[in-house]
């Protein structure tokens, strides 16, 4: 019995490597305005949720603690001010992400706009705050009126008009 042993190796010749690769590229350069579209709504998403957690923060806040607790709202600059125990916490969104409006009103004629919450938790300003990525994608931040509900939500409140927004 003789065992014959060949010589030649298994494997892919470099052409068919640089196939393989042209192929890949093309795939990527294609996927990458979606991947891009993808990340911009993940990115709005987490601001929202961020600015969703920072108003329920300071109604459970007002509560706990016997305080009113107020976020300012500043959309020129894209921050938001949350004013708790005599100084700020300073928050800015994402960027690309635009604080488009926010339909509270203010402390002063001309100021920021400013959702408080009294110390029962109830909201003294009520009322949306509408964040924006670069690709129109909207989310807006709700809060509720009388038991100062804080949502995020895909599409306006019901009795949402344009005129209200500062």
């Amino acid at each position: 019995m003789t065992l014959s042993t060949s010589n030649q190796e298994r494997g892919f010749t470099l052409i068919e490597l640089m196939v393989f690769l042209g192929l890949l590229a093309v795939v990527v350069l294609i996927a990458t305005p979606s991947l891009n579209g993808l990340l911009e709504r993940f990115k709005l998403d987490a601001d929202a949720r961020q600015l969703a957690w920072i108003y329920k923060q300071a109604r459970q806040d007002a509560v706990i603690k016997g305080k009113p607790q107020t976020i300012f709202i500043y959309p020129a600059s894209e921050e938001y001010r949350w004013y708790s125990d005599g100084k700020y916490r300073n928050y800015r969104a994402s960027k690309g992400i635009d604080i488009a409006s926010a339909n509270y009103a203010s402390y002063t004629p001309g100021g920021p706009p400013a959702c408080s919450f009294t110390i029962t938790g109830v909201p003294a300003h009520a009322g949306t705050t509408v964040l924006r990525n670069q690709n129109g994608d909207t989310r807006y931040v709700i809060v509720s009126a009388v038991i100062g509900r804080v949502r995020v939500s895909r599409t306006p409140p019901t009795n949402w008009t344009t005129d209200e927004t500062y």
